[in-house]
């Protein structure tokens, strides 16, 4: 059992454990619900992804492939929720617009479950597993992954320039954490195995904990640390 599939499941439990605790705090509160989601399938997919490090058998490798893409669809949905939501929301989306925030990651999930999209070619091969990337399904991931995320962050810089202090404060720590962290995760685990390059998609799972610890400690567990 190596070093890395150690460190990769106690991270991937952190945050699992750490989006229990926020939801704790206040299960009624969007804010809380959407960020314990952020954290709990980040969380889901960073164990998943650790089994790679274990996996010792083709119909395994094709079990924890499908579950590290349907927990990879959920962080920008969640992280989008979280941005309209938190601290208030700004403006009110229309339902129409609501309601295809949620279908799209909706839509993948079930396509994904059921087997009618997959993203790569998954093999195992005298003890090793490999991958190929199915290029054009991959590239409509990436699109709904950054786009959400991109969303996200321009919620969060309207609300930067209109609101008052203690509002800024938490809003300006969000921004400095999720968009290094989403950066750096979306060029490792996405962009690079669009690429078919997954040498460092291992990586992710770290500085998604980085985070997920730093803003729900900030902002849910500690908020007076900020004012």
């Amino acid at each position: 059992m190596s070093i890395k599939f150690i460190i990769a499941i106690i991270i991937a439990l952190l945050n699992i454990f750490l989006g229990l605790i926020i939801l704790r705090k206040n299960y009624k509160n969007p804010s809380n619900i959407y960020y314990a989601g952020l954290c709990m399938s980040g969380g889901l997919w960073a164990l998943f992804q650790s089994l790679l490090f274990i996996v010792n058998s083709q119909l395994f490798l094709d079990f924890v492939y499908k579950c590290i893409y349907i927990f990879a669809i959920f962080p920008p949905f969640f992280y989008l929720m979280f941005t309209y939501h938190h601290p208030y929301k700004l403006w009110v989306y229309p339902q129409w617009l609501i309601k295809l925030i949620y279908f799209l990651p909706l839509a993948y999930f079930c396509l994904i479950l059921f087997g009618f999209m997959d993203f790569n070619v998954v093999r195992f091969i005298n003890g090793t597993a490999t991958q190929n990337i199915i290029f054009n399904n991959f590239l409509f991931f990436t699109i709904y992954f950054f786009f959400y995320i991109v969303w996200g962050i321009l919620i969060l810089f309207k609300k930067f320039k209109n609101t008052e202090r203690v509002h800024r404060i938490h809003i300006k720590y969000i921004i400095m954490a999720t968009v290094i962290t989403f950066i750096i995760t979306g060029i490792v685990n996405v962009i690079m195995p669009l690429l078919d390059n997954f040498t460092y998609d291992w990586l992710g799972g770290f500085f998604i904990l980085i985070n997920f610890i730093c803003i729900g400690y900030l902002i849910f567990i500690k908020p007076k640390v900020l004012r």
